[in-house]
């Protein structure tokens, strides 16, 4: 993900400068502008080995959220296999009972696509996940209002 494209050694002054968190361990970095984020980073894991040679973006999404080639590109933009994420809901299913296992906030567009390659495909659309179509809360200021409202 672009949020956690390494690039250290950029000025200070540059917003998405990274700094090392010493609780998360020494290669683990995060943005200063996400420290809630940065907190549970011992949570998850960032994959950093994945990558395409292809400069259609078509042919590299499709191959970055399936992992599958299969000779998708912008003259043939059409999904041929399953997202991972869809396929992960397929074998594991949701970990809480009434919450989607795979969710898209807002939405899971690929290229324009919906649920595009994000989708289940050959597995179903009970596969693909759920779009909320809502935008991220942001919080307005106190002086304002203390409710929260869409940005």
């Amino acid at each position: 993900m672009d949020l956690y494209d390494m690039k250290a050694g950029l000025p200070l002054r540059v917003p998405w400068h990274l700094e090392a968190d010493p609780h998360k361990g020494p290669r683990l970095r995060h943005y200063r502008a996400v420290p809630k984020q940065a907190r549970h980073t011992d949570k998850f894991s960032m994959v950093r080995s994945l990558h395409h040679d292809t400069g259609d973006h078509f042919a590299g999404a499709h191959r970055m959220l399936t992992a599958k080639d299969m000779g998708v590109s912008g003259a043939n933009g059409e999904p041929k296999f399953p997202g991972i994420g869809a396929i992960a809901t397929r074998e594991l299913g949701p970990r809480r009972r009434g919450i989607p296992a795979y969710i898209g906030v807002p939405d899971a567009t690929s290229i324009g696509l919906a649920p595009g390659y994000f989708g289940g495909h050959m597995l179903g659309s009970q596969y693909n996940p759920f779009q909320t179509g809502a935008i991220p809360m942001q919080r307005i200021s106190r002086s304002r209002t203390s409710t929260w409202q869409r940005g």
